[in-house]
Protein backbone atom coordinates (compact mmCIF):
# COMPACT_ATOMS: atom_id res chain seq x y z
CA UNK A 1 0.00 0.00 0.00
CA UNK A 2 2.69 2.38 0.63
CA UNK A 3 4.27 1.71 -2.24
CA UNK A 4 1.52 2.23 -4.59
CA UNK A 5 0.52 5.46 -3.39
CA UNK A 6 4.32 6.72 -2.85
CA UNK A 7 4.43 6.07 -7.05
CA UNK A 8 1.24 7.54 -7.60
CA UNK A 9 2.24 11.04 -5.54
CA UNK A 10 5.65 10.66 -7.97
CA UNK A 11 3.50 10.31 -11.33
CA UNK A 12 1.03 13.58 -10.15
CA UNK A 13 4.59 15.41 -9.12
CA UNK A 14 8.01 14.11 -9.60
CA UNK A 15 9.37 16.23 -8.17
CA UNK A 16 8.00 15.42 -4.72
CA UNK A 17 10.37 14.46 -2.03
CA UNK A 18 8.57 11.58 0.14
CA UNK A 19 9.27 9.67 2.75
CA UNK A 20 7.22 6.62 4.21
CA UNK A 21 6.47 6.02 7.34
CA UNK A 22 4.30 2.80 8.26
CA UNK A 23 3.17 0.45 11.36
CA UNK A 24 1.44 -3.03 11.03
CA UNK A 25 0.72 -6.10 14.02
CA UNK A 26 0.47 -8.75 10.95
CA UNK A 27 4.28 -10.15 11.41
CA UNK A 28 4.02 -10.95 7.52
CA UNK A 29 2.94 -7.86 6.33
CA UNK A 30 5.53 -5.87 8.33
CA UNK A 31 8.27 -8.00 6.96
CA UNK A 32 7.00 -7.72 3.50
CA UNK A 33 6.49 -4.07 3.96
CA UNK A 34 10.04 -3.87 5.40
CA UNK A 35 11.43 -5.94 2.42
CA UNK A 36 9.74 -3.89 -0.12
CA UNK A 37 10.41 -0.22 1.34
CA UNK A 38 14.21 -1.50 0.88
CA UNK A 39 13.98 -2.62 -2.42
CA UNK A 40 12.38 0.70 -3.20
CA UNK A 41 15.32 2.51 -1.83
CA UNK A 42 13.03 3.98 1.26
CA UNK A 43 14.17 3.49 4.80
CA UNK A 44 12.65 -0.05 6.14
CA UNK A 45 12.93 1.68 9.92
CA UNK A 46 10.68 3.80 9.13
CA UNK A 47 7.71 0.51 9.54
CA UNK A 48 7.53 -0.50 12.45
CA UNK A 49 5.77 -3.77 14.28
CA UNK A 50 3.05 -3.11 16.63
CA UNK A 51 -0.83 -2.58 17.08
CA UNK A 52 -0.73 0.93 16.37
CA UNK A 53 -4.11 1.31 18.58
CA UNK A 54 -1.66 0.37 21.67
CA UNK A 55 1.46 1.26 20.71
CA UNK A 56 1.46 4.23 18.68
CA UNK A 57 5.02 3.94 17.24
CA UNK A 58 4.48 7.54 15.10
CA UNK A 59 2.84 9.18 18.34
CA UNK A 60 3.74 13.20 18.24
CA UNK A 61 5.36 12.75 14.89
CA UNK A 62 4.40 15.30 12.64
CA UNK A 63 2.84 14.17 9.08
CA UNK A 64 1.31 15.96 5.97
CA UNK A 65 -0.94 13.21 4.66
CA UNK A 66 -2.15 10.09 6.28
CA UNK A 67 -3.40 6.94 4.40
CA UNK A 68 -4.84 4.04 6.71
CA UNK A 69 -6.05 0.43 6.22
CA UNK A 70 -8.65 0.13 8.22
CA UNK A 71 -8.91 -3.12 10.25
CA UNK A 72 -12.54 -4.13 8.32
CA UNK A 73 -14.42 -6.51 10.36
CA UNK A 74 -12.30 -6.39 13.24
CA UNK A 75 -13.62 -5.45 16.86
CA UNK A 76 -11.58 -3.25 19.12
CA UNK A 77 -12.43 -5.25 22.44
CA UNK A 78 -8.73 -6.77 23.05
CA UNK A 79 -7.74 -2.78 22.94
CA UNK A 80 -10.39 -1.25 24.27
CA UNK A 81 -8.82 -0.14 28.17
CA UNK A 82 -5.75 1.51 26.04
CA UNK A 83 -8.20 3.02 23.70
CA UNK A 84 -11.01 4.18 26.29
CA UNK A 85 -7.93 5.90 28.27
CA UNK A 86 -6.26 7.46 25.45
CA UNK A 87 -9.68 8.86 24.51
CA UNK A 88 -10.53 10.12 28.22
CA UNK A 89 -6.95 11.56 29.01
CA UNK A 90 -6.09 13.13 26.00
CA UNK A 91 -9.53 14.10 24.52
CA UNK A 92 -9.44 16.08 20.82
CA UNK A 93 -5.84 16.42 21.47
CA UNK A 94 -5.56 12.24 20.61
CA UNK A 95 -6.73 10.02 18.33
CA UNK A 96 -10.21 9.18 19.41
CA UNK A 97 -11.16 12.66 20.01
CA UNK A 98 -14.61 12.57 18.04
CA UNK A 99 -15.67 9.66 20.11
CA UNK A 100 -15.52 6.14 20.00
CA UNK A 101 -17.50 3.88 17.51
CA UNK A 102 -19.12 0.68 18.64
CA UNK A 103 -16.77 -2.34 20.05
CA UNK A 104 -17.40 -4.16 17.21
CA UNK A 105 -15.90 -1.60 14.95
CA UNK A 106 -12.67 -1.31 14.63
CA UNK A 107 -13.01 0.00 10.94
CA UNK A 108 -14.06 3.45 12.50
CA UNK A 109 -11.54 3.14 15.74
Amino acid sequence: MLSVAEEYVEEMNPDASLKVFGQDYNDQAYAICGSDMQIKGQDPANVRFGNSFTNDHFAGKPFDYLLANPQFGVEWKPEKAAIEKEHLEQGWAGRFGAGLPPINDGTLA
